[in-house]
């Protein structure tokens, strides 16, 4: 029997239950039991497959084409083993494009073995902006949510993530900026927001700031 941690139902369900439930939900914590107490496992560990680009019912490109790969995914609730699936039949490009279809970010463009979900990138981010949280604090609470009693057996991934937040930032603040290519830089006209510290005749001072005797 199971037990998803993230879910509010809090229902025991077998393994098939629990796979079918979180099909959609392949980022959720569960926890199974082994005879005298609920020990924590994974969806991966359960059977559960995420297919990119493969559609199992309707392929034509034969079992022999597809490919599973494990990665390690970072959400805002800890680290999560996720197993994938794919293959050619539907117009399957490459991994790392069919993660970013998923909103995950992988920390490299080859064979990707740790993603990153949009969801946790922009948490840090406002995290770092009010509360002036460091990307190794941020890891060490993402690792302590997954294992607060082992975390040093747990996959580093502060290296990866501080990478990855720095490209989020940077094409964070080229799509605000109206930057579709980093090569127009510059070339290109682009989108930027005016200073409010600048005075701004209607805006921020009268429109006849020049006849005030104080100015």
């Amino acid at each position: 029997m199971h037990l998803c941690k993230d879910c509010d139902s809090g229902e025991l369900q077998c393994t098939k239950c629990i796979i079918g439930g979180h099909s959609r939900r392949p980022l959720h914590r569960i926890q199974r039991w082994n005879g005298n107490y609920f020990e924590d496992t994974s969806l991966a560990n359960a059977g559960l497959t995420i297919d990119l680009g493969h559609n199992p019912v309707t392929c034509v490109a034969g079992h022999g084409k597809i490919q599973s790969h494990l990665i390690t995914v970072m959400d805002i609730n800890g680290l999560h083993n996720v197993r994938l699936c794919w293959c050619q039949c539907l117009r399957f490009s490459h991994l790392a494009e069919e993660l970013f279809r998923r909103q995950w970010i992988p920390a490299t463009l080859i064979r990707p073995g740790t993603a990153f979900t949009f969801r946790v990138m922009k948490h840090f981010q406002r995290l770092s902006h009010i509360a002036r949280t460091t990307p190794w604090d941020f890891c060490n609470v993402i690792q302590r949510l997954t294992d607060n009693i082992q975390p040093d057996q747990l996959p580093d991934i502060y290296r990866s993530f501080n990478r990855v937040q720095r490209l989020w930032r940077i094409s964070r603040a080229y799509k605000r900026a109206g930057v579709t290519m980093c090569h127009s830089i510059g070339t290109l006209p682009c989108l930027g927001l005016q200073c409010v510290s600048c005075p701004w005749p209607g805006r921020n001072i009268p429109d006849n700031w020049k006849d005030d005797p104080d100015v």
